[in-house]
């Protein structure tokens, strides 16, 4: 059995001592220093005088928290605690197509029945940077459950230690522990161990594997896909008059799989490739890949065939030294020409000083409710999540929306693939029949002293089977403001 405790202390005195460690936040100076004055001369009326304090602001508390903050939420979990609990705040997750800036009661007349999540993750086994990334997302996990504050769900966390027989074996526990979802696990391998053990248990599963077909019905793939923001850059391109492209693409397997998506996404929008350029990863290997494109594009503008647009993804790291040496020597008439072109992977710090890719540009998420997470994340467990977190966060507030459904938890098909989709911390986003994730994406223009949005992305989903428009809905909420609703 594992362990148990909830955001203002242990649930059962038995477990007070691991209660002590793991439920304090650094969001709670008050509690620490209760714990700090224990003990101390003087401290038994100081006890006194802030206990007397601390019952007043709880009282005042329950005429305005309309989400029941004075109840808990609790957690279960066979692994070790992750430290600095976050305290409750109020929930950030609903549905795409409601109103977002009404929040919604949680019902306090009768007490309602358990509601049990799964969790399962790669929390040892696979190195210490994999580990980290495994900690980040139970820590999300953990934020969303406080978030959503619904005292009677319950977060059972499991370790799959990455490795198919384990996640197994953690699956049957859940269910055992009276998992009623299952979130996770991580590797495609380990996704199909659980969805045979959820199957059998009647579950559905919300796993976190990309580059998978999702061969169960049962099985919900919340991911992001290798490219899969290009057909959406690449129709607002040619939208607007770019018609030849070219692209820049790394010598790997991402590069073979994303010059798939492009040549799809430029044969759907009605444009013509005029050619690819391969570059391999080390840094010495780009000189000949940059001017072979100089090259190419010198070519086509002489014979009055223009390339209009290069497509180039890369990161933080590949794309200073790319445009470094795009930015350098001869060709540079055919360099200010084009429109540069790359995916969410540039966004990150120090692109806006980027002076090639200035005015370029790329389609990536809404980045509002981004930015809010990471800065509560952060406040709360003082490190800076990574992105994947985030899909985590949306899995375990996902699941708490349905199983705090009037009339009971919708754990079902059709509830977690219906049409309007719902509200992420990246926006909205939906699972498709397949049970793959679409998401809705904004087109952001490079510019000093950061990115903007030029065609922001949409707060709702288009009707099944139309194409998806990408109209101004207006700013999203911040974060913590964000509606609760139910399907």
């Amino acid at each position: 059995m594992g362990e148990r405790w909830n955001s203002t202390g242990p649930r059962r005195a038995s477990r007070a001592s691991v209660a002590t460690q793991t439920a304090l936040p650094r969001a709670a100076p008050f509690a620490r220093t209760l714990l700090s004055l224990r003990g101390t001369t003087g401290g038994a009326a100081a006890l006194r005088a802030m206990f007397v304090a601390a019952t007043a602001l709880t009282l005042s508390g329950c005429a305005m928290n309309l989400f029941g903050a004075t109840q808990t939420a609790s957690i279960r979990t066979d692994a070790a605690p992750a430290a600095n609990q976050p305290t409750p705040t109020q929930a950030a997750f609903g549905d795409a197509a409601a109103d977002p800036t009404r929040l919604v009661p949680t019902p306090r007349a009768t007490r309602p029945r358990p509601v049990r999540i799964g969790l399962l993750l790669p929390l040892s086994g696979g190195g210490e940077r994999l580990d980290k990334f495994a900690a980040a997302m139970r820590q999300a996990a953990e934020l969303a459950l406080f978030d959503r504050n619904a005292p009677h769900v319950q977060l059972i966390i499991k370790d799959t230690r990455g490795d198919p027989d384990a996640a197994r074996a953690a699956a049957m526990s859940a269910i055992q522990d009276g998992a009623q979802i299952l979130i996770g696990p991580v590797y495609p391998r380990a996704v199909d161990a659980v969805a045979e053990i959820a199957r059998q248990g009647n579950l559905p599963v919300i796993a976190f594997a990309s580059g998978i077909n999702a061969q169960h019905d049962h099985v919900h793939l919340l991911s992001y896909r290798t490219g899969e923001t290009v057909p959406r850059l690449i129709a607002y391109a040619r939208a607007r008059g770019q018609k030849r492209f070219a692209a820049m693409l790394p010598d790997t397997g991402y590069g073979g799989q994303i010059e798939q998506v492009f040549r799809r996404a430029v044969r759907q929008a009605g444009g013509e490739v005029a050619g690819i350029i391969r570059y391999p990863l080390e840094p010495n290997g780009l000189v000949g890949p940059v001017d072979d494109l100089k090259a190419m594009l010198s070519a086509h503008a002489s014979r009055g065939a223009p390339i209009q647009a290069v497509f180039m993804p890369g990161d933080s790291e590949t794309l200073p030294r790319l445009s470094a040496l795009l930015g350098a020597g001869s060709g540079q008439d055919a360099i200010a020409s084009v429109k540069w072109l790359g995916t969410g992977s540039w966004d990150h710090v120090g692109i806006e000083r980027n002076a090639v890719l200035q005015a370029g540009w790329f389609a990536s998420t809404d980045p509002v409710g981004w930015q809010a997470f990471s800065q509560r994340f952060a406040a709360s467990y003082r490190v800076v999540p990574p992105r994947i977190a985030t899909l985590a966060y949306d899995a375990v507030a996902l699941a708490a929306s349905l199983g705090t459904a009037a009339g009971g938890p919708q754990f079902t098909s059709a509830a977690l693939r219906r049409p309007t989709g719902f509200a992420g911390v990246s926006g909205v986003f939906r699972f498709t029949a397949d049970g793959h994730t679409q998401r809705t994406y904004g087109v952001f223009e490079v510019r000093n002293p950061r990115p903007v949005a030029i065609d922001p992305a949409p707060q709702v989903f288009a009707p099944r089977g139309q194409q998806q428009l990408q109209p101004q809905i207006g700013p999203r909420p911040p974060l913590a403001q964000a509606r609760l609703t139910q399907p």
